[in-house]
């Protein structure tokens, strides 16, 4: 008798926690995934991409793959200034709003930059 009333209440109480569990665990968090291109549509490998969040100053930045593709995952949610940029381009910044768990795609085409050259002497 007593061992069945013990089965019983490990049963009651694993059942409350694998209720209770997932209210821990809500997402409040994005992710925010584009690529980066040139003026032709070609992928612009190896750029940075910067995520900072507008009202807290919270600041991501990830490199683009060889496909120009980035992705951040598991980002706070709020207003973002995204900004792109690669040696040899104009860098280039958007606005973005997140949501909880939206996964957004914000993609970029840079425009070449000019040559600039410093000399030392």
């Amino acid at each position: 008798m007593r061992m069945s009333r013990l089965c019983v209440l490990l049963s009651v109480l694993v059942f409350v926690l694998a209720i209770a569990i997932p209210t821990w665990t809500q997402i409040t968090t994005a992710t925010l995934q584009g690529q980066i291109l040139d003026p032709s549509g070609g992928s612009i490998p190896k750029a940075k991409v910067t995520a900072v969040n507008k009202a807290t100053g919270v600041t991501r930045t990830v490199e683009t793959t060889s496909s120009g593709e980035y992705d951040l995952t598991a980002i706070p949610v709020g207003d973002y200034t995204v900004t792109a940029e690669s040696t040899g381009f104009q860098t280039q910044a958007k606005d973005v709003t997140l949501q909880v768990g939206q996964t957004a795609t914000l993609d970029f085409s840079l425009a070449v930059g000019e040559a600039t050259e410093k000399v030392i002497v």
